[in-house]
C-alpha cells in the first residue's frame, strides 16, 4: 500500500515539476504571440497635406499648404485652377496627379500664396501633392472653391436688377 501510494505521489511530483518548466514556455510562446498578431499598419505613418482656401474674392484667393504627417521630399501645387478645364473631374485623383505634374509650381512647406486674375463666380480648383523621396507621389489634397459675383453685376432674382451705366 505505502508503495502504491509513494508512486502516487511521485507522479504527481514528476507533473508539479513539468508544469513549472512547460508553463512558463507557454506563457512566453503566448505573449510573443501576441506581439505578432498586432496591427503591422499601426505602427507606419501615413503622409498627408493639408489645402486651404481663404479669402476668397471676386478675383482672387489666398491658399496654403501645411505637412500634417508622414514623410515628403518636394511638394508642387496648383492653385486657382478652372475646374471646367479639369478632363476628368475635380475627383479624379489621377488627373488631378497629372494636372499637378504638368501644371504645378515646387514649393515648399509651409505655403502661403494668392490665386489672382481669376473670373468673377466662377468655380476653381487648388490641388498640392507630395512625393516621396523616390519621386513618385505620396498624397493629395485638394480644394474646390467658387469666387465671389463681381458686385452690381449680376442678379440674383432672374431679372434685370439695377444696371449702373459706368460699368456697362
Amino acid at each position: 500500500m505505502y508503495h502504491y501510494l509513494f508512486t502516487i505521489l511521485k507522479e504527481i511530483s514528476m507533473k508539479n515539476k513539468l508544469l513549472i518548466f512547460v508553463l512558463p514556455m507557454l506563457v512566453l510562446a503566448f505573449v510573443s504571440c501576441k506581439d505578432e498578431v498586432e496591427d503591422p499598419g499601426s505602427s507606419v505613418i501615413t503622409p498627408e497635406i493639408k489645402v486651404e482656401v481663404t479669402n476668397i474674392t471676386d478675383s482672387g484667393a489666398d491658399i496654403s499648404l501645411r505637412k500634417l504627417e508622414g514623410l515628403i521630399a518636394t511638394y508642387k501645387i496648383v492653385t486657382g485652377y478652372l475646374v471646367s478645364d479639369v478632363t476628368g473631374g475635380a475627383d479624379n485623383e489621377n488627373e488631378l496627379k497629372a494636372l499637378v505634374e504638368e501644371n504645378g509650381a515646387t514649393v515648399t512647406v509651409p505655403y502661403s500664396g494668392k490665386a489672382t486674375g481669376l473670373q468673377p463666380d466662377s468655380e476653381y480648383i487648388s490641388v498640392a501633392v507630395g512625393y516621396g523621396a523616390s519621386g513618385n507621389p505620396v498624397c493629395l489634397d485638394y480644394v474646390v472653391f467658387t469666387t465671389k459675383e463681381l458686385a452690381g453685376t449680376v442678379s440674383n432674382e432672374n431679372s434685370a436688377g439695377e444696371l449702373n451705366e459706368s460699368v456697362w
